[in-house]
């Protein structure tokens, strides 16, 4: 695999010269979405279908389907509010997937298919087929080569197919009435496609639908279903998730929102509804919600090597042939060397103007990649979640509810946590030595300090506490990442441990933690006695420091 990670250098490959689909990604999703679908096509078929539903997804088209995506929105809010009612709790993914299919089934096909309020035999099938398909990297043979796989998947693809072609023949009948009486209703994707279809292939507007067209409809349906699944149902559990952790970005999400429709939800509804291009005078949370994509890109894309179009990189010259060639949003846009703290959450980044240190550097915001091959429901995505955001932001407060889900499920998660211990060189060592003891889990990375602002300073949810008659006390919280690389049983005997950390993989790097000092206790008494040096604490703070070095050495 050759993986890229400069934003330069994957425009060659998906802009300059768009190389093809790897054949691993047809592998992937032909049994989820079928053969006619927009990811895997390619050459001519490919650009004749994209043509046929580029208008559809056009963002002018899809402002008048907005009133729709309102109304399947407020609907996700009474359930929410149902939800808050009773004190309970529930998947937040599994709602916006159901939101999603709602909406992608009014703006495609103008059908109300009421996943959120009832079972569906297409929702159903798709979240099974979800379930049983290959895992990337997966050894486990059995998974793999499950013969109830495939019996499971011809299974729900027939009930997928027959559900969709009952829908499309009700939208075909609609299409034909609707015709006769002159409607003026908005068409939804699925008419102006067939409508691009027909005055591509010369045929005329007949009395059935053309099969050819159906097939590929279907097969597109699925794929829209599937990429807004990964797209806009993902994404928005992950802006609950980054804005929860950033109460101060909240609260100016919501400034925004009532200074342009007022406090009241249910009138931003019907503003949003009688003017869908007021969500483009959102210019904070239209921030918020691609620094989210930045972090938490949806998609990528795995290309197959070409002998005639290599790679030109610092004067180098890296042939593809042969490679199965990744352009890593997901790194590209994490990188520290583009992105001046990339690992925090700064929505104003994306406000920043040329010249300025935070803005982002041209083409290393990729979430939906570039070129002819960029992600056709994009402008749908962007819509979508703009609205969800306007609907929900300012009348729910969300949290993680993991442990009590847990219980709730039969299991059993212990947040691992300790004491730092008189063996440990630091705290992080203490931290991974604590992890690995009761995971066995190998810590790869300290991300932050739980409580940590969007400066990264400590916040008063880190303090000291004690008992009387013990010494002070600090207990902080930390963010890391594990790896289960190496992993062993959590039963581990002292000599496992002792082998574990003298390889701990703490990276000490100061500046691979440039939210934290790192001082030596030299640094921290001058400062205490003399107010020399960095005043990166206060002194009450210094002089706990200094106790704390005392005692280590006891």
């Amino acid at each position: 695999m050759l993986v890229i990670l400069d934003p330069v250098a994957a425009t060659q490959i998906t802009v300059h010269n768009s190389l093809e689909k790897h054949p691993s990604t047809r592998d992937y999703v032909y049994p989820l979405v079928g053969e006619k679908n927009l990811v895997t096509l390619e050459g001519k078929e490919w650009k004749m279908w994209r043509g046929i539903f580029n208008p559809g997804f056009a963002s002018n088209h899809l402002m008048s389907l907005v009133g729709g995506m309102v109304l399947d929105t407020v609907r996700f809010t009474e359930i929410l509010s149902d939800h808050a009612a009773k004190g309970d709790v529930f998947k937040l993914e599994d709602a916006a997937m159901r939101l999603t299919v709602d909406i992608i089934g009014n703006v495609v096909l103008d059908m109300p298919l009421q996943a959120q309020t009832s079972e569906n035999d297409l929702v159903k099938a798709f979240r099974d087929q979800l379930h049983w398909m290959p895992l990337p990297n997966d050894i486990n043979f059995f998974r793999v080569y499950n013969p109830m796989k495939w019996i499971v998947h011809r299974a729900n693809t027939r009930i997928m197919n027959q559900y969709l072609d009952q829908l499309l023949e009700q939208r075909f009948a609609d299409r034909q009435q609707e015709k006769r009486f002159n409607s003026k209703r908005s068409k939804p994707i699925i008419d102006l496609a067939l409508d691009t279809y027909l005055k591509e292939t010369g045929q005329s507007d007949g009395s059935a639908l053309p099969r050819k067209f159906k097939q590929s409809a279907i097969d597109q349906f699925k794929t829209f279903l599937f990429a807004g699944h990964d797209t806009t149902s993902s994404t928005a559990c992950y802006i609950i998730h980054l804005l929860s952790m950033h109460p101060a970005v909240m609260e100016k999400v919501r400034k925004e929102h009532n200074e342009l429709y007022g406090c009241d939800t249910q009138k931003a509804a019907e503003a949003i509804t009688n003017d869908p291009h007021s969500l483009n005078r959102l210019p904070y949370t239209m921030a918020v919600l691609k620094e989210v994509l930045r972090l938490f890109p949806p998609i990528s894309t795995v290309r197959r090597g070409d002998p005639n179009i290599p790679i030109h990189f610092n004067g180098r010259r890296f042939p593809t042939d042969g490679f199965m060639v990744w352009p890593a949003a997901s790194g590209i846009q994490r990188r520290p060397e583009l992105w001046p703290d990339a690992e925090k959450f700064i929505p104003e980044r994306f406000l920043a103007k040329e010249g300025d240190p935070l803005c982002p550097p041209k083409g290393a915001w990729r979430p939906f990649e570039y070129g002819p091959r960029n992600c056709i429901g994009q402008e749908l995505a962007y819509i979508e979640l703009k609205i969800f955001m306007v609907l929900t932001l300012r009348d729910f407060d969300i949290r993680p509810a993991y442990e009590e889900q847990d219980k709730l499920d039969g299991k059993d998660r212990k947040v691992p946590g300790g004491s730092v211990e008189a063996d440990d060189p630091t705290v992080l060592h203490g931290l991974a030595r604590e992890v690995f003891e009761e995971t066995g889990l190998r810590l790869t990375r300290f991300m932050r300090l739980v409580g940590e602002d969007t400066r990264g300073t400590a916040s008063q949810e880190d303090k000291t506490v004690s008992k009387p008659g013990d010494p002070k006390r600090l207990k902080l919280g930390f963010e890391i990442e594990v790896s289960e690389i190496g992993v062993l049983e959590t039963d581990t005997n002292e000599r496992d441990v002792e082998r574990y950390l003298r390889s701990v993989p703490v990276d000490l790097d100061p500046h691979e933690h440039q939210d934290h000092a790192w001082v030596t206790e030299e640094e921290v008494k001058a400062f205490y006695e003399n107010g020399v040096g960095r005043p990166i604490v206060s002194k009450d703070r210094a002089g706990e420091m200094l106790e704390a070095f005392r005692l280590r050495r006891l």
